[in-house]
């Protein structure tokens, strides 16, 4: 059991040194969508992309269920490999494709991470998620908030909820925040790195649909 326990967390860190080499945070740390085929790849089977001067911009799959395929548009800065930047940190943009190839929303969400910072979309138990991190000078602490968004429309039909914290107990600390699912992709799998100079510590915290935990948090 101990040793199960901790090839467990063993997994889980190496899924998060992949996730910040991969930066595929929509995809689930670049594993295939469930229930994609390979023609969403063709030419002309995308949702359009809007290139800009200094970066360009690609649109990667999310998943898809009985309404539509979901996509996040990503932006990638010019000279970079794809896979070297997603948005993190940028503004989101969500899209909605019929299975008739015909858009059913754009959503940028400007005004919804005002002061955040922007990680991942989450698709679990048929519920979509955006989560954010949040720095609070006032009293050093990091915030991971996650909030729900209509699969319909994609407007976000509940506010932030917080789903955990870290403070910054000195200047020389720095920190990483990954997200992405779990094994069977049922639940939402969340590592906090804190960096210091001597070491490093791992929080891993596992949440459902509701974004409370379901597990107990292992910090190694």
């Amino acid at each position: 059991m101990v040793m199960r326990h901790f090839s467990g967390i063993f997994l889980l860190l190496l899924l998060h040194l992949e996730f910040q080499a991969s930066a595929q945070f929509g995809g689930g740390l670049g594993m295939p969508m469930p229930g994609m085929g390979s023609g969403i790849g063709r030419a002309g089977s995308l949702p359009r992309t809007m290139p800009l001067n200094s970066t360009s911009f690609r649109t990667i799959p999310l998943f898809r269920d009985s309404s539509g395929i979901f996509f996040q548009q990503v932006e990638v800065a010019l000279g970079t490999s794809p896979n070297s930047q997603v948005n993190q940190g940028g503004i989101p943009v969500l899209i909605k494709q019929g299975y008739d190839m015909k858009e059913k929303f754009v959503q940028v969400y400007k005004k919804e991470l005002k002061k955040k910072r922007f990680l991942s979309f989450i698709h679990i138990q048929n519920r979509l998620f955006a989560i954010c991190s949040e720095y609070r000078k006032s009293d050093a602490v990091h915030r991971i908030l996650g909030a729900e968004i209509s699969k319909e429309s994609g407007e976000f039909i509940s506010s932030w909820k917080q789903m955990a914290t870290i403070k910054r107990n000195n200047k020389n600390e720095r920190f990483q925040f990954s997200v992405s699912y779990n094994r069977n992709r049922s639940a939402m799998v969340a590592i906090l790195v804190t960096q210091q100079p001597e070491k490093s510590t791992y929080r891993i915290l596992e949440y459902g649909e509701s974004l409370k935990p379901v597990k107990q948090p292992v910090t190694i």
